[in-house]
């Protein structure tokens, strides 16, 4: 009788160890899981670095979402980039208050994924401890789901509607990170749905005097110039309630304003960031409404 508790109480114990090993990964691990959770280690070392395997040769991308992650804002000299923090793949670069955010990255061809945390010692610094916690999940592109984005997509959004931000955007007190172009893309159920897009904060560098005339080549100059910004959100086929037609979007032109995309097909718009910065055209970024009507 005391045997067979015995040997209960051991095949427990495994099983337990297996489900927990199947949730987490740390600093330095590999995983081949479809999902699992990681975390700011307790003892944070200045590199972490995180490797993830396909568990299927149909997986092509990995989802990560962003449930915590705060690291030390981004340094503004010469233009705002991650110094002091990092978290870096191939495709991205990010720093400061992202929790809320999600990222799609794409396997490499070794078919090994790789994510790094670079942070540096706190000691003597006053800085806050970082934090992440960012859930991972594996995407298998070889389906009709809708959650499976376009390829090239850094960001999917297949609700009807939701809301949009600049990566650090920190309730409007961030800096978006320089030197960065991705696209961000929305679900359309049908080919010709119309996106509305409504703005309540839009804050972006701009060439010129005035940031409220900052739309198409005010934003990305018809002719290329290393002294000019290129700073700028592309919407393509956009226009104002007015019926004025702009596509590219810098300064505060979108600021408290609604717009509509008429674009048929698969629906994605740009982010790009360049190398300038000036403290007098501040670079805080957007937070958008869209919705399908």
């Amino acid at each position: 009788m005391i045997k067979y508790f015995l040997l209960i109480f051991v095949l427990n114990l495994t099983l337990l160890t297996v489900s927990v090993n199947g949730t987490i990964i740390n600093c330095g691990g590999t995983s081949a899981h479809r999902t699992l959770t990681f975390s700011t280690p307790s003892k944070l070392p200045e590199t972490c670095v995180y490797k993830f395997k396909p568990t299927t040769s149909r997986v092509c991308k990995i989802k990560f979402e962003f449930i915590k992650f705060s690291l030390a804002q981004p340094s503004l000299v010469p233009f705002p980039k991650c110094v002091v923090d990092e978290m870096h793949s191939d495709e991205i670069s990010l720093c400061g208050e992202n929790a809320g955010q999600h990222v799609y990255l794409t396997y490499p061809s070794s078919k090994v994924l790789t994510l790094t945390f670079r942070t540096q010692d706190r000691t003597g610094i006053n800085l806050p401890f970082p934090i992440w916690n960012i859930k991972m999940t594996q995407i298998d592109c070889n389906t009709n789901d809708i959650t499976v984005p376009p390829p090239l997509c850094l960001q999917y959004f297949s609700a009807p509607n939701g809301v949009i931000e600049s990566f650090n955007f920190n309730d409007g007190t961030g800096q978006y990170i320089g030197n960065t172009t991705y696209a961000i893309c929305i679900r359309k159920p049908q080919r010709d749905s119309v996106i509305r897009f409504t703005s309540s904060l839009f804050e972006m560098s701009y060439n010129g005097e005035d940031p409220q005339i900052g739309t198409d080549t005010a934003c990305l100059p018809a002719l290329s110039n290393p002294d000019l910004s290129e700073d700028h959100l592309s919407i393509p086929g956009s226009a104002f309630l007015n019926g004025i037609r702009a596509e590219k979007f810098c300064g505060k032109s979108l600021l408290a304003s609604r717009i509509t995309s008429k674009t048929p097909g698969p629906f994605a718009m740009y982010f790009n960031s360049d190398q300038l910065f000036d403290a007098l055209k501040p670079e805080t970024g957007f937070t958008i409404f869209y919705e399908i009507v």
